[in-house]
């Protein structure tokens, strides 16, 4: 199985001003296997970076680079370093990878062996609605349902993106 052959790790950040210059940290704010088991926590501080118009922070090839040696690391001085440090990686943040910290991560975990690598985008859409739709029988045809959506549903939007729907109750925890 694929999955169990695959890590996810999650970029975070912390921007603080010091003498109203900003001071950027990064940190893996989570690094975890396939079954949801944890691995150490890691701050750096950055210093080649720029901040977008909207003070997003983004990272220089060689920080991004560095990051995936961090990650890398954190695979080898982990129990299940053996298990973890082999054949994929998920990596996710809330604003868009640049190309530089494309190629910085993708160069660094491609030396330790790491080829899959999918850099995940996640943005946040507080005005989207969906509703779920039910069959009526009768009328033979779609109706809406009235509800929202299920958590979890994964609408493609095409090869490289899709919507998941992350509120609500997961279904396979619905008590009857």
């Amino acid at each position: 199985n694929q999955e169990k052959n695959t890590a996810y790790a999650g970029i975070g950040y912390s921007i603080s001003k010091i003498l109203d210059k900003p001071e950027i940290v990064i940190g893996c704010s989570h690094i975890y296997d396939s079954n949801g088991q944890g691995l150490k926590y890691k701050l750096s501080k950055i210093d080649d970076y720029y901040l977008d118009k909207h003070s997003n922070p983004y990272l220089s090839y060689n920080d991004a680079f560095q990051f995936g040696v961090s990650i890398r690391e954190l695979f080898y001085q982990s129990d299940k370093a053996v298990k973890l440090a082999r054949k994929a990686l998920n990596v996710s943040k809330d604003n868009t990878f640049t190309e530089d910290e494309i190629n910085g991560i993708k160069t660094s975990l491609n030396k330790a062996g790491i080829h899959r690598i999918d850099l995940i985008e996640i943005n946040y859409e507080s005005d989207a609605r969906f509703l779920a739709m039910r069959v009526d029988n009768q009328a033979q045809m779609l109706q809406a349902d009235g509800f929202p959506i299920s958590r979890g549903t994964c609408i493609l939007t095409n090869k490289n993106s899709a919507l998941l729907w992350t509120h609500g109750i997961v279904p396979s925890v619905r008590q009857n």
